[in-house]
């Protein structure tokens, strides 16, 4: 096991362990076996409050899942909102298993969430992540774009078990406000 740490080249203010706030859409794709969905995404973070709309997964039509540190809530065409203590609880009713939602806040940025035990973990020559397993996931980051000083994943490909999750972001947006 490795300790988290930040990566050492950047210089501070460069880190994406700072970033709190974005906006970023792209495309999500999850496969189990030999079952695929894919869909667009967006996704609005303020601190501790998100806002993840999901369009066509499953033959949903368009889907939210918002909230804060305590609370999540997904709506999803005209059913009626269902709300549970995490997002990771909401996970399995949409996507049919559960996902490490929480831990996705830190993955999305290419860090290792800070509550659980890294594994294995290689770095860019850049000093970034490029690799590292967290709670039976492993995680590659397989390219980076920077915006606004941040260098951020822009591919990242997940794996635990036979089941493979896939976020390509098309566009970020870091500090964008409500």
């Amino acid at each position: 096991m490795q300790s988290v740490e930040e990566p050492h080249h950047l210089h501070p203010g460069q880190s994406p362990s700072g970033l709190e706030q974005w906006l970023i859409s792209g495309k999500l794709s999850i496969k189990e076996d030999n079952h695929q969905q894919s869909s667009a995404f967006s996704w609005l973070q303020n601190h501790e409050d998100f806002d993840i709309a999901i369009n066509g997964f499953l033959g949903h039509g368009s889907s939210r899942i918002f909230g804060n540190g305590n609370r999540a809530t997904l709506e999803q065409g005209g059913s009626p909102p269902l709300s549970a203590s995490s997002p990771s609880e909401l996970s399995s009713h949409f996507f049919g298993q559960s996902l490490p939602v929480e831990s996705l806040f830190f993955w999305i940025r290419g860090l290792p969430d800070p509550q659980l035990p890294v594994y294995d973990a290689t770095f860019n020559e850049n000093g970034t992540y490029s690799s590292f397993r967290q709670e039976g996931w492993t995680l590659t980051f397989r390219s980076q774009t920077t915006v606004d000083g941040f260098l951020l994943p822009s591919s990242i490909h997940a794996r635990k078990d036979k089941l493979q999750l896939k976020i390509i972001v098309k566009q970020w947006q870091p500090e964008a406000s409500h």
